[in-house]
């Protein structure tokens, strides 16, 4: 599934633009609020002038990889395909499982997903090729500067410090790669030590997957907000540009910060799976250091629901699941396949960060709760989930990463695989899941 592009003899001009990209950056992190205003003039006139200096160079940039396409042209029997894996090429990065999981509220207190409980390891390991820990270290909402790892994690008990050690343990006993986002306002210092503390407690063949912040498209969501804090403008139009550059800038400097203690981690742009995925892929892609090359994966996501517009008062189990069906058709595996087939067109791996059922009702209207908590426990649940999978897999996906292990099953959404870990065994969610990593060779 994996490909690797081919380097540009103009190696010169991507240092230079890595250069560039990092003085976009603040040299030191404050703590910052959700709301409120700033002065943001200053650092848009900033990225404008310097976006103006990497477009200039990466002209020159696309020009030199012009005349060399033109000269592997000549050259008979040569591929002019510029991205097509060549002798001397690095490895493509280590695919180690079809199947992963969000462990979404691990660590909570008096929350279903407890790692303390009997036999929970053993119950997580065979879905658990990767586990990604957004939600326990909130990165949708810790906003504030963190520059070490004796600083406060997000729950007051520990420090970053405790909270990665916990995990990266977790990890490696279950044989599992570790998935990090970092936090928005992490400082490089930060993500090194981070990765490197990572590094340390896992076994040698067990590989990190690094990312920054999380869902930044979403409107929604505290990272959005934080970066159009900073930038002043939203992520759309001609003036949102500058949102994507401060977006890949920061992307940019975690995958550097990253591999400086891990050269083997692999660089993950999470993107949005919408009617306008591809543009916002393609916007933070072009701005990343090296036109876009340095970087591993791009990931989607993989979920199915019932779209608003079709939620009716009395819905019954049946319907939901034909709307479920027909969303999944006419829209959202429309735009995963076409998010699959960008990330492959570009030689990037293509997996997704989150995926799984998505069935929630905003308004949070009793008859449609009703409805859709009866729709996880039928069997047509496991059917659609492995179609949607089976999809995926065949346009290119190569890990999918489950939202998410255990969670509460209430108006707030139907998230985990079951709703306690006592129920997770006899569960057709997990059960499926776990046939499906069986039938796709997890290797854990």
């Amino acid at each position: 599934m994996t490909s690797t592009q081919r380097p540009l003899k103009s190696g010169s001009w991507i240092v230079s633009i890595v250069s560039i990209l990092s003085t976009c950056l603040p040299t030191a992190a404050q703590p910052v609020p959700i709301s409120g205003t700033a002065d943001v003039s200053a650092i848009e006139a900033r990225l404008d002038d310097q976006q103006a200096q990497i477009d200039a160079l990466r002209e020159e940039v696309q020009a030199g990889r012009g005349q060399e396409e033109q000269d592997d042209q000549d050259a008979p029997g040569s591929d002019p395909d510029p991205d097509t894996p060549h002798p001397g090429d690095p490895d493509p990065a280590p695919v180690s499982g079809a199947i992963g999981i969000n462990l979404g509220f691990v660590g909570r207190t008096n929350h279903p997903d407890d790692p303390t409980a009997p036999g929970y390891d053993e119950l997580l390991k065979p879905v658990a090729g990767v586990a990604r820990f957004m939600n326990p270290n909130r990165i949708n909402d810790y906003l504030t500067a963190v520059d070490s790892l004796d600083a406060p994690h997000f729950y007051a008990t520990q420090t970053w410090r405790q909270a990665l050690t916990w995990q990266a343990e977790l990890c490696q006993r279950i044989g599992a790669d570790y998935y990090f986002n970092a936090p928005i306002n992490a400082t490089p210092g930060f993500v090194t030590e981070a990765v490197a503390l990572i590094r340390s407690i896992l076994d040698a063949d067990q590989v990190i997957y690094v990312s920054w912040a999380n869902e930044v498209w979403n409107g929604s969501l505290g990272p959005y907000r934080e970066v159009k804090r900073i930038t002043g403008v939203d992520a759309g139009g001609g003036a949102g540009l500058a949102f994507f550059s401060y977006w890949a800038s920061r992307l940019g400097q975690t995958f550097t910060a990253a591999r400086t203690a891990d050269p083997n981690c692999v660089r993950v742009l999470e993107t949005k799976t919408a009617r306008d995925g591809t543009w916002f892929t393609q916007k933070v892609h072009e701005r990343l250091p090296g036109a876009g090359a340095d970087y591993d994966a791009v990931a989607i996501t993989t979920y199915f629901s019932v779209h608003r517009t079709q939620m009716v008062e009395g819905m019954t189990i049946d319907q939901a699941f034909a709307a479920a069906r027909e969303n999944w058709t006419t829209r959202e595996g429309v735009y995963q396949r076409e998010g699959i087939g960008w990330a492959t067109a570009h030689g990037k791996r293509a997996i997704s960060y989150e995926g799984g059922q998505h069935f929630w009702d905003p308004f949070k209207r009793a008859s449609l709760g009703e409805t859709f908590r009866g729709c996880q426990t039928d069997p047509r649940i496991a059917e659609l989930r492995g179609d949607v999978l089976d999809a995926a897999f065949e346009a290119g996906l190569d890990l999918h990463i489950e939202f998410d292990l255990l969670d509460w099953w209430n108006d707030n959404g139907y998230w985990g695989l079951a709703d306690s870990l006592a129920n997770l065994p006899g569960s057709l969610k997990y059960q499926s899941l776990v046939e499906f990593a069986n039938r796709m060779g997890q290797m854990n």
